[in-house]
């Protein structure tokens, strides 16, 4: 039963989360279980066989990196997949864990700036943000979203080019 409900819960996924969860898997199953063997696309035929349902079983190590994958790309993926729930993002982790699960941290940002007080600005700032691009209508959601990314990537050239934003 847990087993079927993983691979429907795989067979749920987007396709471009699906490749991050590919990649997510791959990675914990060479870095973490140390199998250098493997290859990516032997992986992926893997993966495709378990979801397909034409093996009936699954390794410990395939199940360990999707079980790891699912919980980077969501809070509790893990668990859900088992009990089959799929839900919405409701909190500022889970949006995050979902939007960043496959970014470091830009090479700009020094972690020691990153105290209690600049983390309260940052949190402001994005939350300020979302408020600022938010609409009932998705296409305008998008459409601001956009708009504050285009803003943003302006000010930053200006910035690495030493020049004043106005």
């Amino acid at each position: 039963m847990y087993i079927n409900n993983l691979r429907k819960t795989l067979n749920q996924v987007d396709e471009s989360n699906l490749k991050k969860f590919e990649s997510l898997a791959f990675s914990y199953h060479v870095n973490v279980l140390h199998n250098s063997k493997l290859r990516r696309a032997d992986f992926r035929i893997q993966l495709r066989n378990f979801m397909d349902g034409k093996t009936s079983s699954i390794s410990h190590h395939n199940l360990d990196s999707y079980l790891y994958a699912l919980d980077q790309l969501e809070l509790n993926g893990a668990t859900n997949a088992f009990y089959l729930k799929n839900k919405k993002t409701k909190t500022w982790r889970e949006l995050f864990l979902k939007i960043t699960s496959d970014l470091p941290l830009p090479k700009e940002i020094n972690p020691s700036h990153l105290n209690e007080n600049n983390m309260k600005v940052l949190k402001s700032i994005l939350q300020n943000l979302l408020r600022f691009c938010s609409d009932k209508d998705e296409e305008l959601t998008r459409k601001n979203l956009w708009l504050v990314d285009e803003i943003i990537k302006i000010a930053v050239s200006k910035q690495k080019n030493k020049n004043p934003f106005l």
